[in-house]
């Protein structure tokens, strides 16, 4: 039966994240109980955005870690995003939109595509009224043992 569980773990777990996630799909963090754990994501794709916002909350702001040279890059932006996104408990979602503000909602998934599909993103941001949405997951590491 371990032999199970640890074959289940390879192929459910491990496999995926050497397969599907790069350096610049995942990030670390921690949860409320210490535990290291891995956010991953992946684009969705870009959608408009309105006034009546898609995705109503903006959660943070990551304008100012954007380097703004010839090769630019803005995956630290979209990592922030990921990992705030978690931290707030947003369910699975975000956007990344006017290069640099994140922006999710507790009914995400139902709500990024509301306005339709758009040409105005780059580099993995939106850009004016454009969502870039991500999809992200969460796996627990390993459990921190507390010593009584």
């Amino acid at each position: 039966m371990k032999i199970f569980h640890l074959v289940l773990v390879v192929f459910c777990v491990i496999l995926p994240l050497s397969v599907r996630s790069t350096d610049e799909t995942i990030v670390s963090s921690k949860d409320e109980k210490g535990n290291k754990v891995y956010i991953t994501f992946e684009a969705v794709g870009c959608f408009v955005d309105k006034e009546r916002r898609a995705l109503r909350n903006m959660y943070y702001d990551g304008r100012a870690l954007i380097k703004w040279t010839d090769r630019f890059d803005a995956t630290d932006v979209i990592k922030r995003c990921a990992e705030n996104a978690y931290r707030q408990a947003f369910p699975g979602m975000f956007g990344v939109q006017y290069y640099g503000e994140c922006w999710s909602d507790g009914s995400a998934e139902e709500r990024y595509n509301m306005y339709g599909v758009s040409t105005n993103c780059e580099h993995g941001l939106g850009k004016d009224w454009a969502n870039m949405v991500y999809r992200y997951k969460v796996v627990t590491a390993k459990p921190v043992s507390k010593s009584l």
